[in-house]
């Protein structure tokens, strides 16, 4: 009976705690964080969040985190999140996301890393939090609910953060790097997204403050283009810089495409595969790269109109609009799917950069963007 025992509970152990804490809305919680790295120790994590359960499989060292009290819906499948102890992967639903660090497990701790904490916040609670990695501490509190999720007839969204690394962009007139506004608005851009449409799966071109160049975004965005895997939209995000000294405001970019560009996307569309039928004439599938080419041109003009007219709504008292434009941006030339970029403010005007930099104002420029990809996808289905 006793060898029956300890081959059960050498097979799993799963972490239960008999507490839970509810979050007060007006006041700040804090975790403090394990090594450089950033761990957070899953039982403090468990201390704050009281249905959070780690089941742990020690002859696989797979583990797998739930959340007891999640709502189970048509448009919510993110029930779970499998990782394996010291690996840098974790899966939720289809997608495989990578991590800087690997997932520990020491002295009969779980450690977890920073990007396994956030996954838990989007994917396992019920409710949002606003919270941030500090260089020795987890600052997190509640704060008001989306929206209730739901579904939408789309499947991927590229979300690039413009610049990064050694290319900081413009250089706001308080010292601010664009590239440091891209990727705030970009991790928060996913966030609210997962949220708001559980269904979506979302991909950033870098999570970091990383160099990418021009082609690599592009050539990483196309990856996830195919009548297989479902529709792909493509959002850059930029902050702008003056010619003239007062020009303020916002702008949404779609490609300027000439005879040369088009033939190039067509060139692409072919070389790529992403026409599916049957074996057809060579005459035939240059006709629908054609229309397929010509589909991607409209439907980006269709998303730069939704989302600057639900920008308008929501940020248009703060950062007003300058309409859509066409322009012949390296990363829209090169993108096979529908694609804008989104100049969210003018880092050499004082009102836009002290916006650009406000939490509150970034949360209405990410609203007015996933409220204009919802209106672009239900205002007519992208096929493309």
């Amino acid at each position: 009976m006793e060898k029956n025992k300890i081959s059960f509970w050498s097979v799993t152990i799963i972490f239960f705690f008999c507490f839970s804490t509810v979050l007060a809305k007006d006041k700040k919680n804090e975790i403090s964080l394990i090594g450089k790295e950033g761990y957070i120790d899953f039982v403090q994590l468990k201390a704050a969040f009281g249905d959070l359960r780690f089941h742990l499989n020690f002859v696989t060292l797979i583990g797998t985190i739930t959340n007891k009290k999640k709502k189970i819906s048509k448009t919510d499948r993110f029930t779970e999140i499998k990782t394996r102890i010291d690996s840098f992967y974790f899966s939720v639903n289809d997608s495989i996301e990578r991590m800087s660090s690997p997932i520990l497990y020491k002295k009969n701790k779980v450690l977890l890393p920073p990007e396994l904490v956030e996954a838990i916040f989007i994917y396992l609670l019920d409710y949002n939090i606003d919270y941030q990695f500090t260089r020795n501490k987890l600052v997190f509190k509640p704060v008001e609910a989306i929206t209730p999720a739901e579904e939408i007839n789309l499947k991927y969204v590229i979300i690039d953060a413009g610049h990064g690394g050694k290319d900081p962009g413009t250089i706001a007139i308080n010292g601010t790097f664009e590239k440091t506004i891209n990727l705030q608005v970009a991790i928060m851009l996913k966030k609210y997204l997962k949220k708001k449409f559980p269904g979506l799966v979302i991909k950033l071109t870098r999570k970091d403050d990383t160099f990418i160049s021009l082609e690599e975004r592009s050539e990483f965005a196309n990856r996830y283009v195919s009548a297989k895997r479902g529709h792909t939209i493509y959002i850059s995000l930029h902050c702008n810089n003056g010619l003239r000294k007062g020009i303020h405001g916002y702008e949404i970019y779609y490609l300027y495409q000439n005879a040369t560009i088009e033939i190039a996307r067509q060139h692409s569309i072919v070389n790529q595969n992403l026409i599916e039928s049957k074996p057809i004439s060579s005459k035939l599938k240059w006709i629908q790269s054609d229309m397929m080419s010509s589909a991607v041109q409209r439907n980006s003009i269709r998303l730069a109109e939704a989302i600057d007219e639900n920008m308008k709504d929501n940020v248009g008292n703060k950062i007003v609009s300058r309409g859509i434009k066409k322009a012949r941006f390296n990363v829209l030339r090169n993108s096979l799917m529908p694609a804008v970029l989104v100049e969210m403010g003018y880092t050499d005007h004082e009102q836009d950069i002290k916006n650009l930099e406000n939490k509150k104002v970034q949360k209405k420029i990410i609203k007015g963007i996933a409220e204009g990809i919802k209106k672009y996808v239900y205002a007519k289905d992208p096929k493309f």
